[in-house]
């Protein structure tokens, strides 16, 4: 059995996340990260949160991010970081 996959949840929209993070416990081989841990997996990031937005292009240098974009300007710029 493999280890499960480290999914880092970044952005200040609580019920997103939290819905996201239940979601990923209900599947198998996922696990949540925590914000100190060194190397996730992967980064979930809520671009509504200005700060998140602003730490994007940094975390997809290293990680695999999946933006979660509330309109099509937002959703472009995530792809324009490397999202």
């Amino acid at each position: 059995m493999t280890a499960p996959r480290r999914v880092l949840l970044v952005g200040d929209d609580h019920l997103a996340l939290e819905g996201v993070a239940r979601l990923l416990d209900e599947a198998e081989g996922w696990s949540i990260a925590l914000e100190n841990e060194d190397d996730p997996d992967a980064v979930v990031v809520d671009l509504d949160a200005g700060e998140a937005a602003d730490r994007l292009r940094s975390l997809a240098d290293r990680h695999a991010v999946l933006a979660i974009a509330s309109d099509a300007l937002s959703s472009r710029e995530a792809l324009a970081f490397g999202a």
